[in-house]
């Protein structure tokens, strides 16, 4: 597959953006066929379609509807359900993801399954792409549209995907972090065997200053394991590890290294024999008191792929923007997307008055 080396330059900052996040009331980004989503196999992805409007064929319904364009994982039999969503749904399946649809391209349309939801179950081929139409059912004179969820499962083996940083080389940026959260439910192995042996993911930790850092799985759900290496370069050897720690809190791990400011260290997580979870991850530097972060200035942005829950401080940062949208302390990223579609920049649950650009 030709990889996509689109670079997007995130500046954050300390004042509410209003385009930041997705105001209550929004038109949905997926509203028109040509906006659809891109999606794999998912579990209860959440939707809206009450601010949609209509742009279908209407072979199988008129009411306000979505898009999403589905590309399976594996050849099989896909079934696309709406079951759990909260309002009376239709569903529309077309192959191909060219727009507008037709209905030479219908595959499936369907009504009530899962009591007044919607599903359909049908044959994919693996790589090809399929839209899917969301909407409401209408009495004629009327319609309520609402908010749902949507899951796609694959007998072909398009189940539930391993963590992007499953393997070394796609190892995620951090510095320091709280809380941070992770899987490893469907991770594989690729350590040097040194001390993880089972399931692990990887981060690539750059201290903010020099001095004692704690990398800490305290308040994982379960028997974690981890190491730490020198430098970042994949794979791993025995002759880099750092440290190896099993349980210092309960069945959890926690290690104590001696870190330089810039330098980059692997973090390996894992867990004792076969158990995988969810967890967290937490990166506390005692070098970090009053330095400025190290993705303060846009030349030293952070690379960044898609995150969840990737924490950050603005506490002791400086400004270096173009001042066009915002003027107060800021920090940056480099985001590169792993897939084509629309993405989601969001500072939600921030603890402060939040503002943000995109370059």
């Amino acid at each position: 597959m030709e990889s996509f080396n689109l670079r997007i330059l995130l500046c954050v900052s300390v004042i509410v953006f209003a385009a930041a996040m997705a105001a209550s009331g929004a038109t949905p980004t997926n509203d028109l066929c040509t906006g659809a989503l891109h999606v794999g196999e998912i579990t209860n992805l959440p939707f809206d379609t009450r601010e949609a409007t209509f742009d279908g064929i209407g072979a199988c319904f008129r009411s306000p509807n979505i898009w999403y364009v589905y590309t399976p994982t594996g050849s099989g039999d896909a079934t696309i359900s709406l079951c759990g969503s909260d309002f009376d749904t239709v569903l529309a399946v077309y192959d191909g993801s060219n727009c507008p649809a037709s209905n030479s391209r219908l595959l499936g349309c369907n009504d009530d399954a899962c009591d007044q939801q919607s599903e359909i179950t049908l044959p994919v081929v693996a790589g090809q792409q399929y839209l899917i139409e969301i909407g409401s059912y209408s009495n004629g004179y009327s319609t309520t549209p609402g908010e749902g969820v949507l899951t796609i499962t694959n007998t072909g083996g398009g189940g539930p995907q391993p963590p992007v940083n499953d393997n070394c080389q796609n190892a995620l940026q951090v510095s320091e972090v709280t809380n941070l959260s992770f899987d490893t439910t469907y991770a594989s192995y690729d350590g040097p065997g040194g001390c993880v042996r089972k399931a692990n993911i990887w981060y690539v930790y750059t201290p903010t200053s020099t001095g004692n850092a704690t990398i800490s799985l305290c308040g994982s759900q379960f028997d974690t394991m981890l190491a730490v290496y020198s430098g970042n370069t994949c794979p791993a050897t025995s002759a880099r590890l750092l440290g190896c720690n099993d349980n210092s809190c309960g069945e959890q791990s926690e290690l104590t290294i001696p870190v330089v400011v810039g330098q980059k260290y692997l973090i390996e997580i894992g867990a004792y024999g076969n158990d995988k979870g969810s967890g967290v991850l937490t990166i506390t530097n005692a070098g970090s008191g009053g330095g400025a972060p190290a993705n303060d200035n846009c030349q030293n942005a952070q690379q960044v792929n898609e995150v969840t829950n990737l924490s950050f401080n603005t506490t002791q940062a400086t400004f270096d923007g173009p001042g066009v949208c915002q003027s107060g302390p800021n920090i940056w990223y480099v985001y590169t997307a792993t897939l084509t579609g629309d993405a989601t920049v969001s500072l939600c649950g921030s603890q402060f008055d939040t503002m943000l650009a995109v370059y």
